[in-house]
C-alpha cells in the first residue's frame, strides 16, 4: 500500500542537534507544520520512504551520506521524486545543489525570513 504525502509534514536534515532543534521549533511555532527529523543522510532516506513528507529541509554537510546523495536518491525515486528539496550549506554549493536536482537552496548562515518565504513557497506548491 502506498503511503500518503503528509501536506502539512516538513523533514529537517541536519546534523548539528542545536540547529535542527532551532529549526524545527521555527517550522512548528511559525507555521503549525509537523515536523520529522534526521540527523544524517541514511535517516532522511528512511523518513523520506517512512512519513512522506511535504517538503524536506536539507543539510548538504552531513555525516553517512551527504545531502547531495540524499538529493539524487529522492529524486531518482518515482515514489518520491515529487517532494520539493531545499538545500542548505555554508560552503558555496548552490551549483551542486541544483545539479542533485535540489529545488531550492539557502546559504547558511541564512535569515529566517528567508527560510520561512521558502517553506511557504514550496508547501503552497505542492
Amino acid at each position: 500500500m502506498a503511503v500518503m504525502k503528509d501536506e502539512r509534514l516538513i523533514l529537517v536534515v541536519e546534523d548539528d542537534d542545536a540547529l535542527r532543534t532551532l529549526l524545527s521549533m521555527v517550522v512548528r511555532d511559525e507555521l503549525g507544520a509537523k515536523v520529522v527529523e534526521a540527523r544524517n543522510g541514511r535517516e532522511a532516506i528512511e523518513q523520506v520512504r517512512r512519513a512522506r513528507p511535504a517538503l524536506v529541509l536539507l543539510d548538504l554537510m552531513m555525516p553517512v551520506m551527504d545531502g547531495l546523495e540524499v538529493c539524487r536518491r529522492i529524486k531518482a525515486d518515482p515514489t518520491t521524486c515529487d517532494i520539493p528539496l531545499v538545500a542548505f550549506s555554508a560552503g558555496a554549493r548552490r551549483d551542486q545543489a541544483i545539479a542533485a536536482r535540489c529545488d531550492d537552496f539557502l546559504f547558511k548562515p541564512f535569515d529566517y525570513d528567508d527560510l520561512l518565504g521558502k517553506i511557504r513557497h514550496w508547501l503552497n506548491a505542492a
